[in-house]
């Protein structure tokens, strides 16, 4: 199936509008039948933990009912324009959630699930050489690979990992210099980024950067294993003054027919109940046959002075020829961070 971005950025299918103008996107239709109490998540995108329900607050047992859910979880539209070989820019608009059934409750579902307008992202590309380009504006901030390639027809899951939508904002705004450049006898992949004010159009849901500094670079091990390293420094909006610093490593092995993709992150800051996290996870993919593939994938993710988040998600995904993709999902999360999703998630993505 072609893949609507190379690396989450570059959109290959669409319908072309004119020379070198294209419009494309994807709709992903979600049904969520949790298996037990979702409860409520914090203002930084952590969930409020609590060993038992009879132990939190009133609010966050409101919100700790879960139900069965069927929604347009995602409707995106890609314009991207090509006027050279030097010059691209691209906008995508993500309507999240439009459609509900039953409607949204603040009370009774996840603040995540609610109806958004997301821009995602917008900006302008020109390509000096191989080796450098230039970004400006609103782009998919360059921590791990998941991040950067999270649309729906792109990944394994329904469901993020918790490490990729907490430690960091999702979206930066600024400049970036990306690009591949010849280290002995192998190619290196690099990124440097700096996002030095308030994000566009940030959601409400997500503490956005105030301002950011980061660089990752991606090296081959060997033809069948990519290895990238991520370091970054920022402030997010909610918690301006507390300064957070950021490491973490990715693994993509090939290994015969078995994908193997894996990811840690350590995030610290000044303030080590709120700021400071550590995790990680792996993924296994494996076809099946007739389009069919299983994924299994693990998580830990550890804060100072809080219960560890345990996931285990167990899926199967088809990838048909025309452009769709069908999604099942078991996730099991740990009974001390129900924040992740638990229980049921299928999912049919289209894209267009």
């Amino acid at each position: 199936m072609p893949a609507l971005a190379q690396s989450g950025e570059g959109p290959a299918i669409g319908t072309q509008l004119r020379d070198g103008l294209t419009l494309g996107g994807y709709a992903t239709v979600e049904l969520d039948v949790p298996r037990g109490s979702t409860p409520a998540i914090g203002a930084n995108g952590v969930a409020d933990i609590h060993r038992n329900a009879a132990d939190a607050p009133p609010a966050a047992r409101s919100q700790a009912t879960g139900r069965t859910t069927l929604a347009l979880s995602h409707l995106s539209a890609i314009l991207w324009w090509e006027p050279s070989p030097q010059w691209k820019l691209l906008a995508e608009v993500d309507s999240q959630h439009g459609l509900q059934i039953p409607a949204h409750d603040e009370g009774r579902d996840r603040p995540d699930s609610g109806a958004t307008l997301a821009l995602e992202r917008i900006y302008a590309d020109w390509r000096a050489s191989d080796a450098l380009t230039w970004r400006v504006g609103k782009f998919l901030t360059p921590i791990g690979r998941w991040n950067q390639d999270h649309p729906d027809p792109l990944t394994w899951t329904t469901s993020r990992p918790l490490l990729s939508r907490s430690a960091f904002p999702a979206n930066a705004t600024g400049v970036m210099a990306f690009g591949s450049t010849s280290l002995g006898l192998s190619d290196v992949d690099y990124q440097i980024y700096v996002a030095p004010g308030q994000n566009w159009r940030a959601g409400a849901a997500q503490d956005a950067f105030s301002r950011a500094v980061g660089a990752r670079v991606v090296l081959p091990l060997g033809s069948d294993a990519q290895l990238g390293i991520s370091i970054a420094g920022f402030n997010q909006r909610d918690e301006d003054t507390d300064h957070r610093r950021l490491g973490g490593l990715d693994l993509l092995w090939q290994l015969g027919r078995l994908q193997v993709h894996a990811e840690v992150l350590s995030r610290r800051g000044g303030d080590g109940y709120e700021s400071s996290e550590h995790g990680g996870f792996v993924q296994l993919v494996h076809p099946l046959g007739a389009g069919w593939s299983g994924v299994l994938r693990v998580e830990k993710l550890e804060y100072e002075s809080r219960p560890a988040l345990h996931s285990t998600v167990l899926g199967v995904v088809f990838k048909g020829h025309r452009h769709w993709v069908f999604k099942a999902e078991y996730d099991r999360t740990s009974t001390d961070s129900p924040d992740l999703p638990s229980g049921w998630q299928l999912s049919v993505t289209g894209l267009f």
